[in-house]
Parts: C-alpha cells; structure tokens; sequence
C-alpha cells in the first residue's frame, strides 16, 4: 500500500530500543523524538530499517564546537606533566579572568607610580625655583623683553646707518 499509517520503532545503537521510540507513522509527517526530526519520503516496505549516526565529515557536525566547549572548563593552561604528576592548571575561562585581574592590577600600580612620580618632580621643579631663586617664567618673560630691546637697538643702529650714509653722499 502506498498510502496509511506504519508502526516504527527506534533502537540505540547497541540495538535496544529507545524509550518512547515506538508510534505509528503517517506519510509526510516527521518523526520526533529527543528534540530531534525524521523526514521520511518514499514508501517504506516490511522490515526497512533507517539508520541514523553522526557524519563521518566533522565539518558538517558540531562535534568541532561541542569539543571546544568541553575545552573551555578543562584545566589545561598551566598544567605541567613530571614524573612525578600533574601540577593542576586553569581553565580558558578561569585562566581569562587570572589575566584580566592581573592587567587590571598593574594598569592600577603603574597608574599609583605615574601620580606620584609626577607629584615628586613637580616638588622638586618648585624647590628648585626656590632654592636657586630662578623662577622659569619669570626668566622666560625677560628673555623676550631682551629680545625686544635688542630688535630696537639694532633698528635705530639700522636707521643710524642708513641717514649716515644719506649724509656722506650729499657732502660728495
């Protein structure tokens, strides 16, 4: 008959069955057990058997992921294998977090040495100006005053120069 219902029943793999792996099914409509969905097509005859199993090619199952998953709580980083044992690791996620901590801590620390070593030299710049009695900016704003003064000087030696000259040729 091409067409009705047909009983199935699903068995593991050591050829037991699976509980509530047994029903009756209907053409065009899926199979479902354990979360899990059999399309059947065709019309199955007295005593075909389906099996289903893992593909053999990784890249078209997620065994890849799920072993990488199962990775990330095992205590492989850091673990050290002697003669005499296994000194015990971190997992990805605890050994993650160690680093994390650990760059958070130092950021922290060198933050604290910049503060303070700022703090020492910013001190020692002011005892300096004290001690020496030379206050940088103060130093700074004359030098530009000398500069000014000096620029005029050399304006009026310019002018000098240029009537001077002016004279000589008038007397020729």
């Amino acid at each position: 008959s091409n067409t009705g219902d047909y009983n199935y029943t699903v068995y593991d793999a050591s050829n037991n069955p699976v509980g509530g792996g047994s029903g009756t099914w209907t053409a065009g409509q899926p199979i479902a057990l354990n979360g899990f969905e059999l399309n059947l097509s065709g019309v199955p005859k007295t005593n075909d058997t389906v099996t289903v199993a893992p593909t053999q090619f990784p890249n078209a199952n997620n065994g890849n992921a799920r072993a990488l998953l199962n990775l990330r709580d095992e205590d492989i980083i850091g673990r050290v294998q002697t003669l005499s044992g296994t000194t015990p690791g971190l997992s990805a996620s605890s050994a993650y977090a160690a680093t994390m901590a650990d760059i958070g801590v130092r950021v922290q620390s060198a933050q604290g040495s910049y503060e303070i070593s700022q703090s020492v030299a910013d001190n020692a710049q002011a005892q300096l100006s004290n001690e020496v009695g030379v206050n940088l900016d103060e130093e700074a704003a004359r030098l530009i005053q000398y500069q000014q003064a000096y620029q005029a000087a050399a304006k009026i030696l310019q002018v000098a120069q240029s009537v001077f000259d002016t004279l000589l040729n008038v007397a020729r």
